[in-house]
């Protein structure tokens, strides 16, 4: 990943368009329609990233199987009526797979991403796990304490990996 990316911080501020997003206001998208190359556009949309890789381990947990994604995605793709075909199942079972650290070496090619895919595939499950209430009121200060660490800490693993201080596999 290309160093210059990766220049922005994390602060409060960032995880207002996450939290608009799961209340259900559609501003919360609105960092997709800004110019991406503002640090705190940068910064919104990581966020917005991470938030789906936490949503997605609160939903699954430590034990789940290929199959209850595989329904979780049919199911997501099905609640979208006519804009089914909007959501690549292949990517959406991808994306939730990474966040859940159940790919191996060569499973997904990272290198030759469509990020307009792996966009829509996202909102698509965050949405869906909203109407799921997988992140409600009721928890949100909490789900949004857990996505800031977790876009922090996965920022400065980006940063090392981009730096050479550290590699991945052999």
């Amino acid at each position: 990943m290309n160093p210059d990316v990766l220049e922005f911080d994390i602060r409060d501020e960032h995880l207002a368009p996450l939290r608009l997003f799961l209340s259900g206001d559609p501003d919360g998208l609105d960092p997709f329609e800004k110019d991406p190359d503002t640090p705190a556009v940068k910064a919104e949309r990581w966020v917005f990233s991470m938030g789906v890789s936490v949503a997605v381990k609160w939903r699954f947990g430590d034990s789940f199987t290929r199959q209850e994604i595989i329904r979780f995605v049919a199911e997501l793709r099905k609640s979208t009526g006519e804009h089914a075909g909007d959501v690549n199942p292949r990517v959406a079972e991808e994306l939730i797979r990474m966040a859940l650290n159940d790919v191996q070496p060569g499973d997904v090619d990272l290198t030759n991403r469509d990020l307009e895919l792996d966009l829509m595939a996202s909102i698509a499950i965050l949405d869906r796990l909203r109407e799921e209430n997988v992140v409600d009121e009721g928890n949100m200060d909490e789900f949004l304490r857990q996505t800031k660490q977790y876009a922090q800490q996965m920022l400065e693993t980006q940063r090392a990996l981009a730096a050479g201080e550290i590699s991945l596999g052999p």
